[in-house]
């Protein structure tokens, strides 16, 4: 639904929820390319990484990543080094993604971005807080389009008749 990243979700609803697929995928460089001398837009703030993580992910390929989080009941790679030209990974409360580009881990604005957050929303509290709200969050383009099917239906059926 024009969300730039990977991730199977399952609604659960006593309304029928059939929107329109999207025919066109936005990839990571449509999403994020604009956004690398960008200082005007909140939470676009780079980092520096120390010499040695440098180092690392420089040498690190589309689709590599720096380390696996292993968890209950599966292992999570994190530091991905996105393609460009592909939809990310899906992006948990704990991914961090490397830029396709540059030799950095994404702002929390590219990030956002990967789950369509508008420009103008602002995250706070601290950087992992920031990126957990990303994670966290179901993208912002797929809750739109499942609000739409659901007002319509609402809009339809005229539950709700003023008196």
């Amino acid at each position: 639904y024009g969300n730039p990243s990977r991730r199977t979700r399952v609604f659960i609803s006593n309304i029928p929820i059939k929107p329109k697929k999207l025919s066109k995928r936005v990839t990571v460089y449509e999403a994020i390319s604009d956004l690398d001398e960008r200082n005007d837009i909140p939470n676009n703030e780079k980092y520096e990484l120390n010499e040695k993580k440098l180092l690392r992910v420089s040498k690190l390929s589309y689709g590599d990543y720096l380390t696996m989080y292993r968890s209950a009941d599966r292992n999570i790679p994190l530091y991905t080094r996105l393609n460009p030209y592909d939809l990310a990974p899906t992006v948990l409360g704990n991914s961090r993604f490397v830029h396709p580009f540059h030799d950095r881990f994404l702002t929390v604005r590219e990030q956002a971005r990967l789950m369509s957050f508008p420009d103008h929303h602002i995250f706070l509290g601290s950087r992992d807080e920031q990126y957990n709200q990303i994670g966290e969050a179901v993208p912002v383009v797929l809750s739109s389009v499942i609000a739409k099917e659901v007002l319509g239906v609402i809009n339809e059926r005229t539950i709700f008749r003023p008196s």
